[in-house]
């Protein structure tokens, strides 16, 4: 483990954390009864009671990782901890600190529980389980009260993760859906809530409804690509297994790549299977599809057939 650091975190102000999904205040705030909010936290505006502090050791060795009610990913943290994956994310926070804070909740035990954060977390204990001591981080972490309803949780997570990258998109879109069930609202006045453009909603909500290879692609994709690849496989009328291999064949194209190559699938759809031409002294045949020799030669033989039996 390098024992390169930076000091990212160190000189972080207030307005750096804005954007992260929740208005902090300027005024420190103190969370009566938490061991960990000191005078150096700092009071989340937007949500009652709650403190913005530093990651350390204690806290992480205090966060019940087997309590995933506010989490969807499938992975337990047993599982994770061996993904490759995981293991790059523990470098990375390591070499550059945790840019985003986890938010975790209080629980009645003093444990607590992960909001939003689960798989940095994880990359983290993974840190600390594969380097012991060498392994070290700047990060910070919210702490929210044990009172804090899950409904006001499960809006604040859709406006969090409506702002974080790693989350997956499969993931916001369910989100999405159990809040509008549970609201009783559509997803489209959701959106407008988080100040979504429609265009953004309309990709969210039609990502539930894609075919499995696009879902397992669709983070590295990103919503408007996988936009146009569902357009394009639904044009190609793909199974599920050509569908795999012609993802890979065209994820690197560009939007308007993928655009142009839908235009020329309809193009090809639009054109007759022949064309003809007919006259006394002599008519034409013209075949627009791609053909084997032995399918071109049975053609040939039963157009050849036909014309015997018109001259009898």
């Amino acid at each position: 483990m390098s024992s390169k650091k930076n000091d990212f975190f160190k000189d972080m102000s207030i307005d750096q954390y804005k954007d992260l999904g929740a208005k902090v205040s300027e005024n420190v705030g103190i969370m009566t009864g938490n061991p960990f909010v000191n005078k150096n936290s700092v009071e989340i505006e937007n949500i009652p009671g709650a403190a913005l502090v530093n990651f350390t050791k204690e806290i992480l060795d205090n966060i019940d990782l087997d309590d995933k009610k506010y989490i969807l990913r499938e992975k337990s943290f047993e599982e994770l901890k061996n993904d490759e994956g995981i293991e790059g994310l523990s470098s990375s926070i390591y070499e550059v600190g945790l840019i985003n804070p986890v938010y975790i909740q209080k629980k009645e035990n003093g444990k607590y529980r992960i909001i939003s954060g689960y798989r940095r977390t994880a990359a983290i204990k993974t840190g600390y389980i594969n380097y012991g001591d060498e392994y070290s981080f700047d990060g910070k972490v919210v702490i929210i009260p044990e009172n804090y309803s899950a409904d006001d949780l499960e809006v604040f997570q859709i406006n969090e993760n409506t702002h974080r990258e790693d989350l997956s998109i499969l993931e916001l879109a369910y989100r999405f859906h159990v809040a509008s069930e549970k609201r009783h609202v559509t997803i489209e006045e959701l959106g407008d809530e988080y100040n979504m453009s429609s265009r953004q909603v309309k990709r969210i909500k039609g990502s539930l409804n894609y075919p499995t290879p696009i879902k397992r692609h669709i983070n590295e994709l990103k919503l408007a690509k996988a936009e146009e690849i569902n357009k394009l496989v639904k044009a190609l009328n793909l199974s599920e297994e050509k569908m795999e291999e012609y993802i890979m064949e065209i994820k690197d194209f560009s939007r308007d790549e993928m655009r142009a190559e839908l235009k020329r699938i309809k193009a090809e759809k639009e054109k007759p299977l022949i064309d003809t031409k007919y006259s006394k002294r002599m008519s034409t045949i013209k075949i627009n599809e791609n053909l084997t020799e032995e399918q071109f030669e049975e053609i040939k033989k039963l157009i050849t057939e036909k014309i015997i039996e018109f001259k009898k």
